[in-house]
């Protein structure tokens, strides 16, 4: 039994395979081998070796010796000519030019088009045009499909349009095919606004936008009149308790409201601002304020442009607010909406505000509060000198030893 034991314990110098017991214990040897080993300069076999100075020295001779060696043996590196590199002709390009677009030759292409005649263009764009929607959604490709939209002939971008056109939402929801759907738009602005109204209605399902769709379409509310986008707008009413709370819906009703109150269209706008009345009649406190953190409220958005643009609404919205202003100034987004209210406000709303969060005995807090001291501001710009008086009162009576705990406090002007 002894000797068996022995023997595991003499490793030969190969190590064999063993146990994790037995590993451990070949690895303490290991170990204890180093520490009792001198190795030369330059490896650090272990932290606690430190070399003398004849080692110093030998180590470097050493190193110089072999830097000496391979220099004097080592070729000398030459740059290749410009004579060596050809670069490809243009009849190369053309036959390659759909393998080239996926690749970083693909400026090659680009170049090509650029710089060439009106039939080095045609010739290209025959050579792309089997594959335009698969280059659109290609990382590198649509670098190609862009230079040639920009670059291209009233024929060629008539062509793409017609190849494209039964795919403009599932390009507009790519993230490199909406950049390709934004530059269609931006050349038939300036040559046929009706195509257009093409790509508009082929992104109608506003539920299914993600994004890349929002932006597509934002850009063309924007190009468009009113009387070009009522297909959207029909669809907005259809869905404004969906789109008010969700992001990108969100963008959309603000596009329109923008788009309603740059035409004077101030009907169509009142359609929308009392519907969302309508539908959050008994909750519209929460409409203001943020949810959690993990599932932000959008329609605080809303509720600003609604002050900001169609001041006649700015009362109704105070009614529904009033009685929790200093709720509201607390929350990142209703806050806000509280400065909004006190910027295009009349002077009875303002005063209101500013009165009821001084009788809530809660100024102080707000001043200390990260969203709160920003209502405190605009009170301060906005309302009357008896209610910044009121405010100032209460500040001098903080006393000088505990105003360093009020981090806000000295953006305070009064």
């Amino acid at each position: 039994m002894n000797s068996d034991y022995n023997n595991v314990k003499k490793f030969p110098k190969n190590k064999p395979n063993i146990n994790s017991w037995d590993s451990a214990y070949y690895m303490k040897l290991q170990k204890e081998k180093m520490k009792n080993t001198n190795y030369p300069k330059g490896k650090n076999y272990h932290s606690s070796y430190q070399p003398n100075n004849e080692e110093e020295e030998k180590g470097e001779e050493e190193e110089e010796e072999y830097e000496e060696l391979v220099y004097e043996n080592s070729e000398e590196i030459k740059a290749p000519s410009t004579e060596e590199i050809k670069a490809p002709s243009t009849e190369e390009i053309i036959r390659m030019a759909i393998i080239f677009s996926k690749h970083k030759e693909s400026k090659l292409v680009q170049l090509e088009y650029e710089r060439g005649n009106k039939d080095i263009k045609n010739k290209i764009f025959e050579a792309l045009k089997s594959e335009i929607l698969i280059l659109s959604k290609n990382e590198i490709g649509y670098h190609v499909i862009k230079t040639i939209l920009k670059c291209g002939d009233k024929e060629n971008i008539e062509y793409f349009f017609d190849k494209i056109k039964n795919y403009i939402f599932e390009l507009s929801c790519h993230k490199y095919g909406y950049i390709i759907i934004q530059t269609l738009i931006e050349v038939l602005e300036k040559i046929d606004k009706n195509k257009i109204k093409i790509i508009l209605e082929k992104l109608d399902d506003l539920t299914k936008l993600n994004v890349y769709g929002n932006f597509v379409l934002q850009n063309i509310i924007r190009i468009l009149k009113f009387e070009d986008i009522k297909i959207i707008y029909n669809e907005v009413l259809k869905n404004i308790k969906y789109l008010i709370n969700n992001q990108y819906g969100s963008w959309i009703l603000q596009s329109i409201l923008y788009k309603c109150n740059e035409e004077q269209k101030q009907e169509q706008a009142k359609l929308i601002i009392e519907e969302i009345f309508k539908i959050y009649k008994n909750g519209f406190i929460a409409l203001c304020l943020d949810k959690d953190i993990y599932n932000k409220n959008y329609s605080n958005y809303i509720i600003q442009i609604i002050i900001e643009n169609y001041n006649n609404y700015i009362n109704d919205i105070f009614k529904e607010l009033k009685g929790n202003f200093y709720k509201l100034s607390k929350d990142k987004s209703a806050s806000h909406i509280v400065q909004e209210i006190l910027e295009n406000g009349n002077n009875d709303e303002r005063d209101e505000i500013g009165k009821e969060i001084i009788k809530s005995g809660q100024v102080l807090n707000l001043i200390n509060n990260q969203n709160g001291n920003y209502v405190i501001q605009k009170i301060i710009e906005f309302c009357s000198d008896d209610i910044r008086k009121s405010i100032d009162k209460i500040i001098q009576e903080i006393p000088d030893n505990k105003k360093h705990k009020y981090k806000y406090l000295k953006f305070i002007k009064i």
